[in-house]
């Protein structure tokens, strides 16, 4: 049987156990006459340090592709420690969870007799403990909108919410597990308080119709974290929703007296992922201490849920009976005992742990080195792909001057560029499109989500170039006009600005080299970013993080409008420039952005109709299209496409 494995290893000690996991894959792959192939990604806070994503789309094709997944682990003090990280690694995993369709995970609990010494609980407590806890992965808290800030960042709010489907599949996949086991499912919620569990309650009992066979025990949350702790031998087969299921199951895996002993399955609509359930544990990465055993039995349910091979199985988990039998674990494991049994004083575990450590340490440096060196190849070729690949827009050969005035897109059509083997053309994103904006005059662009306001953007910055028809400036087509001199005279302020790991000073400076201190401030104060500036003890010298991480979403956004307005541009170009920062805040971002710039022609690609009703003239697009153009007065007149977004605005807004 071939094997197609996506080998996903993450941060801290990932790597270290999926390396011993994929050795007993091969062991077992050989020994049973299977051809593997595997082939490895990036996930995690080492994806976001490479590509800027937790989860790449590379990484997502990949898994798509492949029959399984093994998952090692993700996290880092790095974001941790960092509560205003906008972009985390755990956002990856909830991204693989949801675009993988993984509505299910499985965990099951048992314990290891030469381990009972080790668990928290009594010995004739936890001996015999066998359970599986079969938790939803979609759904919940983690996944419900609106999820976030206010601007002041003295209110949060996080939603939870379930759909009859998403409840019905999960209970029905337990009551599955539960028939080819004891017979025995607890539903567990909070039906007594909320309304999501009341809906989990109902329809568990309209299932629980079907499988008469199986005895159903519904439980309290609460409840049912102190029986795990009380009498854990008293489950068969557990499920619950995301949260509960997170922190039911992260109780219950201590039942075994060691984090990194236990499997888990998430399964779902695609491929399937197997990853063990401990963290990342940093403080243990690159020491060759931590356990594998989690990792490779996750292996060995990827060999009898992805697979269906329970014989490749049943070889890794007596293989790894046995290791625990004849007391083969890591040296923490063993240094640790010792010591809580006063054999060893805490010196000698350091000592212990160092000699162990030590006695890898030639061969890894030699492996490290290998690996550093492909990384660097790779990284090498990445590198002079871009550097090597011709710009999308370039200078013209005689570049002609621009002199600021009317702005008119002429029968502009555009598609973004494909690749040349792709299985089809692209999609038509502008259709002869054809708009006059007044020199010197507010427009609004507005329209849903994919209309094409943000394309329109691009062409007027050029960073694309239309595909038939003109852009021009004053009569200048910019096609003719030198990248210097248009994007001197043309601002632009996107809704996901760049910015370095750097101070505020220098993000600021790079719009304008020569400006002042007080320049800066000034730009500062008309996007309402002063009152925080001066909660900042270093001021204008305080690090903003690798794109902007120390600030929420919204002073990212005011930070570029700023960093826009210092270059006292003729034109600006605001592509939802706003669309991160509340009402109030937005309207006085607003009122400084028409002080500072009163002379100057500002297009605003607009996402609330509410913010642009003041705007001279506003331009309704749909599917690429100018569909209706006028005053507010006027389109809300018409009644047209204009009143129907307002309408599903207001109906968007939550009520009193």
């Amino acid at each position: 049987m071939k094997l197609n494995i996506a080998v996903l290893p993450g941060d801290g000690i990932g790597p270290e156990v999926m390396n011993q996991a994929l050795k007993v894959v091969r062991a077992i792959s050989e020994k049973f006459g299977h051809t593997l192939h595997t082939e490895t990604a990036l996930t995690g806070a080492c994806a976001i340090d490479a590509v800027g994503d937790p989860y790449p789309e590379a990484t997502h094709e990949l898994c798509m592709r492949s029959d399984a997944v093994l998952y090692g682990a993700i996290g880092s003090p790095k974001y941790d420690n960092d509560p205003t990280a906008r972009v985390r690694p755990e956002h990856g995993l909830l991204a693989m969870r949801k675009k993988l369709g993984l509505y299910a995970n499985i965990r099951p609990v048992t314990t290891f007799p030469s381990l009972l010494d080790r668990s928290p609980l009594r010995a004739d407590l936890v001996e015999g403990v066998d359970f599986v806890c079969v938790r939803e992965l979609t759904g919940g808290l983690y996944f419900g909108r609106p999820q976030g800030r206010s601007e002041d960042g003295r209110v949060a709010y996080d939603t939870c919410v379930y759909s009859r489907e998403e409840i019905e599949r999960i209970v029905r996949l337990a009551y599955g597990y539960a028939m080819k086991r004891r017979r025995h499912l607890t539903v567990v919620d909070k039906a007594n308080v909320l309304a999501t569990s009341r809906l989990w309650r109902e329809v568990a009992q309209e299932v629980a119709q079907e499988f008469p066979g199986v005895e159903t025990e519904y439980m309290f949350v609460d409840n049912a974290a102190m029986r795990l702790i009380q009498w854990p031998k008293s489950f068969d087969v557990v499920v619950t929703e995301n949260m509960f299921g997170d922190i039911l199951t992260d109780e219950a895996s201590v039942i075994s007296g060691s984090l990194g002993l236990l499997p888990s399955a998430s399964v779902g609509l695609h491929t399937s992922l197997f990853e063990p359930i401990h963290g990342s544990y940093p403080q243990a990465a690159g020491r060759n201490i931590a356990n594998p055993l989690a990792m490779i039995l996750s292996a060995a349910m990827m060999f009898e849920y992805a697979f269906d091979l329970p014989d490749e199985g049943a070889a890794i988990r007596r293989a790894v009976d046995a290791s625990m039998a004849a007391g083969i674990v890591t040296v923490a494991m063993v240094a640790g005992s010792e010591y809580l049994g006063g054999a060893l004083t805490l010196p000698q575990v350091g000592l212990a742990i160092g000699i162990a450590m030590g006695s890898f340490g030639p061969v890894l440096a030699v492996e490290e080195f290998a690996a550093d060196l492909d990384q660097a190849f790779a990284s090498a070729a990445r590198v002079f792909a871009i550097t090597d690949r011709a710009p999308a827009v370039a200078d013209p050969a005689n570049p002609v001057p621009l002199t600021p005035g009317n702005i008119v897109i002429s029968d502009v059509t555009f598609a973004y560029p494909t690749d040349e083997d792709a299985p089809a053309p692209a999609p038509t994103v502008l259709d002869g499109v054809n708009i006059r904006i007044p020199a010197g005059k507010r427009t609004a662009i507005v329209g849903a989500s994919g209309s094409g306001k943000s394309t329109l953007a691009s062409l007027l910055t050029r960073t694309w170039d239309p595909a038939s028809g003109t852009v021009t400036i004053g009569g200048t087509n910019v096609a003719d006009a030198s990248l210097t001199d248009l994007r001197s005279t043309v601002a632009y302020a996107p809704q996901r600005p760049y910015l370095f790991n750097d101070t505020l000073r220098a993000n600021l400076l790079l719009a304008a080299p020569d400006a002042t201190d007080e320049d800066l401030e000034s730009a500062l104060e008309a996007v309402d970013l002063t009152d925080w500036l001066a909660t900042e003890k270093d001021g204008l010298d305080t690090v903003v993080g690798n794109m902007g991480e120390r600030l929420s979403g919204g002073q990212r956004q005011r930070l570029a409008l700023a960093r826009a307005l210092l270059r006292n541009a003729p034109i600006y170009v605001l592509d939802e420039a706003t669309s991160q920062v509340d009402p109030a805040t937005e309207e006085r971002v607003r009122e400084g952005i028409a002080r500072v710039a009163a002379d100057s022609t500002i297009v605003e690609i607009a996402h609330r109709i509410s913010a642009v009703r003041d705007a001279d003239l506003i331009i309704v697009m749909d599917a690429g299209r100018v569909i209706e153009m006028g005053t507010y007065a006027e389109l809300r007149a018409r009644g047209g496409a204009l009143a129907a977004l307002e309408a599903r605005e207001t109906d968007a807004q939550p009520s009193a």
